[in-house]
């Protein structure tokens, strides 16, 4: 399954997470992971169907929650360390958080570590940021694709004074994303919608060739010339990637650095949003051992993925090309191993299963709980998926 997320009138954090809502994402669950959140006053969390412009959209409603000053680097961190969210949720929505901290941290000129946020004051914006990701996982979205993004004109207030429309934060966080200017004296892309796109989008372009199985409506508050919604659809791909779709590949050759530091340039570029990092032992010039760390992610963080290497480990330089990725639809289903849930992704050629991959973290879950030797998890999942799909065809 993919997902397109249409941007015709920008977007906001409750936007976006009414959008998914309303695209048939599981409100319930996401509840339970906004609950695991540890916000110093409870929230409740309702949707109501509104008029924007003629056009029927879900509005997101947010109740209760402690309104502060603003939030630090720190504070938000312990937020997610101590909520227990589910694995994909957590990561979403701490590189979702990370990339606000950072566009902070660049606009005023100070470390990440200094940063109080202002845009994560309010516990709504926590909701934001956690319900969108979860809302995200619900759905099982493999790839989420989004349109030219249109900002508003002109000066918007905001908790450092007047500031140009988009805000400094907002034109910081979609560096290498596709925007344009509505004429429109207000603020119609906010920091975390700004923050929330750049992190789901693999790339950005128009509509994909799909066939369409939800389409959700997320409305803003405001009632606006044109109708102040967000657009997300969702569905299958029906035909191989286009032009639009390319990855990069960033690479470097390294022949004198501490391979130890390796891992955690990984994981770096891993929060950043790349889709691979792999590394390749060669021989250089002067027969000198080398590593070729190669990095595959998506063409507008192709900036980003060379900050990173270029930082954190000792090249001097990288190459990078465009690459064409062909995938096979794909879809998640979940099987019992010894009654505990499994999820496994299913690769499709034609709508015909040619391949199965247990979850990791569930199985390992799984093994933790009941002593089963991990391999064996993988197995019985994988026989529980392959059985089902016998089933059902």
């Amino acid at each position: 399954m993919i997902g397109y997320i249409d941007c015709f009138c920008g977007a906001a954090g409750d936007m976006m997470l009414a959008a998914f809502l309303d695209a048939g994402a599981d409100l319930d669950w996401v509840r339970k992971q906004i609950e695991k959140v540890d916000l110093p006053e409870p929230v409740s969390i309702e949707t109501t169907e509104v008029n924007r412009g003629g056009l029927r959209g879900l509005q997101l409603q947010i109740d209760g929650g402690e309104q502060i000053a603003a939030r630090s680097h720190s504070e938000i961190a312990r937020l997610l360390d101590e909520a227990d969210l589910d694995g994909g949720v957590e990561q979403r929505a701490r590189r979702i958080l990370d990339r606000l901290i950072r566009a902070e941290a660049a606009v005023h000129g100070i470390a990440s570590e200094g940063v109080h946020l202002h845009e994560i004051a309010a516990a709504d914006t926590i909701v934001d940021v956690v319900g969108t990701s979860a809302a995200v996982e619900s759905l099982a979205l493999e790839e989420i694709l989004v349109s030219a993004v249109a900002t508003g004109t002109g000066t918007i207030d905001t908790a450092h004074g007047v500031v140009p429309n988009p805000s400094p934060v907002v034109a910081e966080l979609m560096k290498g994303a596709h925007i344009y200017a509505r004429e429109m004296n207000t603020e119609i892309l906010t920091p975390t919608g700004a923050a929330i796109i750049v992190e789901l989008a693999s790339s950005f372009g128009p509509f994909p060739p799909m066939t369409i199985e939800a389409v959700g409506h997320g409305a803003g508050t405001k009632q606006l010339e044109i109708p102040n919604l967000v657009r997300v659809i969702v569905g299958k791909r029906t035909t191989e990637q286009t032009e639009s779709t390319k990855s990069l590949l960033t690479e470097a050759n390294i022949d004198d650095m501490n391979p130890e530091i390796y891992t955690y340039v990984s994981e770096k570029l891993f929060a950043a949003g790349a889709d691979d990092v792999w590394i390749i032992p060669g021989i250089g010039k002067g027969g000198r051992p080398l590593q070729v760390l190669s990095v595959l992610s998506p063409a507008h963080l192709g900036s980003e993925v060379r900050s990173i290497i270029l930082t954190e480990t000792s090249s001097l330089g990288v190459r990078a090309r465009a690459v064409s990725k062909w995938m096979t639809d794909r879809e998640w289903i979940e099987v019992k191993v010894e009654g505990f849930p499994v999820r496994v992704k299913v690769g499709r050629i034609n709508g015909k299963p040619i391949n199965f991959a247990p979850e990791y973290s569930d199985c390992s879950q799984v093994a933790r709980k009941t002593g089963i030797p991990l391999k064996e998890v993988f197995r019985f999942a994988l026989a529980a998926a392959t059985n089902r799909q016998a089933t059902d065809a």
